[in-house]
């Protein structure tokens, strides 16, 4: 649904020119570290950013990869897509289109281990890290539904750790499909310095540093997680990280991902 303030904008303010608008686009899959990313270039460059792209937040949302449509609903969100930071974790799988529709625009992508990615959106909507039947899970009646089944994406699978890894080899493959368009951010490397890699990301991006953010290195833009801290071979069964692994191999290794042992102890 569009909130009232966008309709209003939309009625009364002028098309965009998609040719020449440069926003930088913050896309992944959910529960990356996008957020803290996003957060912080916008932050260092004294940018306007809108994190969340409210309509694409809704269960029955899904934004098809066809350029005609994409220029279709930027121009009806354009009070979004005026910011200079756009990021919608939904806005991914449409990630072709959107390079075509928006020629200038500045696209990033941030990806993360999938064993802790998947996790972490676990964490989020409170399910178990082994493998059940959707008919067994309580899914949230949100826009979370969706990620968590897949079914958008046109994945099919009969328990939520195969769907969720799925999804992840899936936008994976989008990225790698368009990586000389994309700047590739990994979680991994933004945790072990967050600020040099802010400012080598936002140097590609061309943006000028124009704020100290070493205050909001350590703010936490999205609520904690109860499983952070728990070591994935304790969260997940050793059929999920199996399960996982095995999605996510050829992903895995174009990036660089080593497979977390099921058994980590000494």
């Amino acid at each position: 649904m569009w909130p009232l303030f966008v309709r209003a904008y939309r009625t009364f303010s002028p098309s965009l020119d998609l040719e020449s608008l440069d926003p930088v686009l913050v896309l992944g899959n959910q529960k990356t570290g996008s957020t803290a990313i996003a957060q912080l270039l916008a932050a260092l460059g004294n940018l306007h950013i809108h994190p969340n792209i409210h309509a694409l937040q809704a269960a029955d949302t899904h934004l098809p990869n066809d350029p005609e449509a994409v220029a279709s609903f930027i121009q009806r969100s354009r009070y979004y897509f005026r910011a200079d930071v756009v990021k919608e974790n939904e806005l991914t799988p449409a990630t072709g289109a959107l390079l075509t529709v928006l020629p200038n625009a500045r696209p990033m992508y941030v990806v993360r281990h999938p064993v802790q990615n998947i996790r972490s959106i676990l964490d989020r909507v409170q399910l178990p890290g082994d493998p059940q039947r959707f008919d067994a899970l309580s899914l949230p009646d949100s826009g979370w539904s969706p990620i968590l089944t897949s079914r958008p994406l046109g994945i099919e699978a009969g328990d939520h750790i195969t769907a969720l890894a799925r999804r992840w080899s899936h936008m994976t493959a989008l990225y790698l499909r368009h990586r000389t368009q994309l700047h590739l951010v990994r979680y991994e490397d933004f945790v072990a310095g967050k600020l040099e890699t802010i400012q080598r990301l936002a140097s590609r991006l061309g943006i000028e540093t124009r704020k100290d953010i070493r205050p909001l290195l350590d703010v936490s833009f999205q609520p904690s997680g109860a499983h952070r801290s728990t070591p994935p071979e304790d969260f997940f069964s050793s059929e999920a990280l199996a399960i996982i692994h095995r999605e996510c191999a050829e992903g895995m290794a174009q990036l660089d991902y080593d497979p977390i042992p099921a058994d980590s102890s000494p």
